[in-house]
Parts: C-alpha cells; sequence; structure tokens
C-alpha cells in the first residue's frame, strides 16, 4: 500500500512534490556550471598571469588588469583596431 501511495501521479500534493524536486535538481545544476565556468576562467587567468610583463604589454595588458581583461574582455578603441 506505501509503494502504491509512492508511484501515484495523481493529486497536487505528488504534482507539488515533483516540481520542487525539479526546482532542487535545476538549481544543482545551474551551482555545477558556474562552478564550471569560474574554474575554467580561474585556469585562464593562472595561464595569462603567467606571462612575462614584456609580453603582457605587447598584448596591451598591465600585470593589474589581467583578471578584468579575462573576466570582461578588453574595450574596443584604439587598441583593438588594426592599422
Amino acid at each position: 500500500m506505501v509503494a502504491l501511495a509512492f508511484y501515484s501521479t495523481g493529486g497536487p500534493r505528488s504534482t507539488a512534490a515533483r516540481l520542487a524536486r525539479m526546482g532542487w535538481i535545476r538549481a544543482l545544476g545551474r551551482l555545477g556550471s558556474r562552478l564550471t565556468v569560474e574554474w575554467r576562467l580561474r585556469q585562464e587567468i593562472r595561464a595569462v598571469a603567467g606571462l612575462d610583463d614584456a609580453m603582457l604589454r605587447d598584448i596591451g595588458l598591465a600585470r593589474g588588469g589581467v583578471e578584468h581583461a579575462v573576466r570582461c574582455g578588453r574595450r574596443s578603441g584604439r587598441a583593438a583596431s588594426v592599422e
């Protein structure tokens, strides 16, 4: 009898419980995605920060702007245009 109640598909209570579980699953999925993105960004920041100062200057970055450049990109303008 308990198994039948557990697998019941009808009724508002089972629908609400199913939706609540789906919400947690979605939240965990979003958290996992955000953690993956953050992990990749930190890898890229470490890689760019590992360049020496001359190389950073060649690509138009200062050491203090590495994290911002990796996370946000570069502004368009004089540095982005090549003539």
